[in-house]
């Protein structure tokens, strides 16, 4: 009998997202929170692991004037080739965007925009886990 090694098993989450410097897979909302907690400005983001392997959440460092932080989820559309499906705060349409890096681009030029009451946020810099 011949034994083929296959490796180490691949990830279930999309590539697109599990690769970047700043996913951190296992932390809850308040290890995310503690980890933008210290010295970093409103648009301080990562991205953290949801209730299921097709669900993200993006974190961010909210400016003043409202709360600390936001949390935004989105999903991997697995059936659409892992198109990432957001629609957060108040956006009245789902936007798809085919890269993680699609995802952030675009949202550190467009506000995101959240409740009446506070102040929309672009994302400004990534919380790689270098630096924690």
């Amino acid at each position: 009998m011949v034994q083929v090694d296959l490796g180490k098993p691949r990830s279930k989450k999309p590539a697109t997202v599990c690769n970047e410097p700043y996913f951190y897979e296992k932390i809850t909302m308040v290890e995310a929170e503690e980890t933008l907690s210290s010295m970093v400005k409103p648009g301080t983001f990562l991205v953290r692991q949801g209730a299921t392997s097709k669900e993200f959440i993006l974190t961010v460092r909210a400016p003043e004037g409202g709360p600390s932080f936001k949390h935004l989820p989105f999903r991997c559309d697995k059936e659409s080739d892992g198109v990432l499906v957001a629609q957060f705060g108040s956006m009245e349409d789902s936007m798809n965007f085919k890269s993680m890096s699609e995802l952030v681009s675009h949202f550190q030029v467009t506000p995101i925009k959240f409740e009446e009451d506070s102040s929309d946020v672009v994302l400004t810099h990534p919380w790689n886990k270098s630096e924690v």
